[in-house]
């Protein structure tokens, strides 16, 4: 797993310098308990995974996973037909 610093880097977005305790959350009872500081921290780390994750989509728009692009790259590139013929499955 990436750290946050490195899915910064990769999405222009700078990790915060402070070290923050993401424990400390749960020792909140509500969301009204937490330090704005805090808050604004996991906010910012929540926003360098939404950008990691949109650049994914953008790189992999049709699937998810590196695993599942390839397995429909390699369905693509060997025909439909011929696959469901060879491997089984629907067309």
């Amino acid at each position: 797993m990436e750290s946050a610093e490195k899915l910064g880097n990769t999405v222009g977005v700078e990790k915060l310098t402070k070290q923050m305790d993401y424990d400390a959350y749960s020792k909140f009872n509500s969301k009204d308990e937490v330090p704005n500081e805090l808050l604004e921290y996991l906010q910012h780390d929540i926003e360098i995974i939404r950008r990691a994750f949109v650049k994914v989509d953008e790189v992999y728009s049709r699937k998810m996973t590196r695993a599942s692009t390839a397995y429909d790259d390699f369905r693509k590139f060997y025909g439909s037909r011929k696959f469901a013929n060879d491997f089984g499955g629907k067309v």
